[in-house]
């Protein structure tokens, strides 16, 4: 081989090696990646409904004929940790006759199907929390008589749990939040329990006697925070729950709200630094609070009827 055939044949190898490299190093930019941490979720009276975070692109995920009486509406709704899946619960019907199910569809829509019907006129559905291993927990009332019950995706094993009506429970099945009793009206007691500790019974975590009147609460995926949400006069305020050393700290999420407001609702995005917290009333809206930079940003919802909008 000549030197001057060498050189031909080594310019072409390193010509070839410095584009591949390039190739190599563009790759990355070619690739298209969601900023989203979470996605939202909004109970519109019989729908569940999907959109970004600014309100905007909503999607029909499922909903629940509404009959003549238009009775029908989801009392609350919870993703499993896989983010795939949503548990709902529905009370439908028309007067006098009238049930309540826990139902499961997929994110995208598909597979909506019932895992339990309860065909009591007077039961009353509760709140419900998709955990891991495809546990569903769920719960309603007849009269004062409160039903908690487990299931499993696969609408197999349902397990009587207690008397306990929760308001959330985190991922794994261990912490459940509650509203304690009180006969001062201005007071919120709330309560986690360790559903490890007393036999399975649940002992205290938790406990706090609050001086304002909590409209909603929720806990964190891994059982460690809580938050709620309340109104003092035209503010509605935060109060942020750390289960594990007791203190409390107090946010302000909207000043001056002069629209006529009645439902206030507040849920935990999976990164457990993210509040999606809606304001209902005759101008609903939702607004995405970040715990770690105390700012938020919002978005009016498209009618009053939206007044429970989730992070999943």
């Amino acid at each position: 081989m000549t030197k001057t055939t060498f050189k031909i044949y080594l310019t072409i190898f390193v010509s070839a090696f410095l584009f591949a490299c390039s190739k190599n190093d563009d790759a990355p930019a070619e690739t298209t990646e969601t900023t989203a941490k979470f996605n939202v979720f909004l109970v519109d009276t019989n729908k569940v409904k999907s959109c970004n975070s600014d309100g905007t692109n909503i999607k029909l995920i499922t909903q629940i004929s509404q009959g003549t009486s238009k009775s029908t509406y989801i009392s609350d709704m919870s993703a499993n940790p896989e983010r795939t899946k949503i548990a709902y619960l529905v009370r439908k019907g028309d007067f006098p006759n009238y049930s309540t199910e826990l139902r499961i569809v997929d994110f995208n829509g598909n597979n909506d199907k019932l895992l339990v019907a309860i065909n009591d006129n007077a039961a009353i559905p509760g709140s419900v929390k998709f955990a891991s291993g495809g546990l569903v927990y769920y719960n309603y009332s007849i009269g004062s008589s409160v039903k908690f019950y487990s299931i499993k995706d696969d609408a197999t094993v349902n397990t009587v749990k207690f008397s306990h009506k929760f308001e959330d429970i985190s991922n794994d099945g261990r912490y459940l939040l509650r509203f304690s009793f009180s006969l001062d009206a201005s007071k919120t007691p709330i309560q986690v329990l360790d559903l490890s500790g007393d036999g399975g019974a649940g002992s205290n975590k938790f406990s706090k006697n609050l001086d304002v009147q909590l409209r909603s609460m929720k806990i964190s995926s891994d059982g460690f925070k809580v938050a709620g949400i309340y109104r003092d006069g035209t503010t509605v305020k935060l109060l942020i729950a750390d289960v594990n050393t007791g203190t409390i700290e107090e946010k302000t999420l909207a000043s001056n709200v002069t629209n006529t407001f009645g439902s206030l609702f507040v849920s935990f995005a999976p990164d457990n630094k993210t509040l999606i917290c809606t304001i209902g009333g005759d101008a609903s809206k939702t607004y995405i609070y970040s715990l770690e930079t105390g700012t938020s940003t919002s978005f009016s919802n498209t009618n009053k009827d939206i007044v429970k909008v989730y992070g999943f």
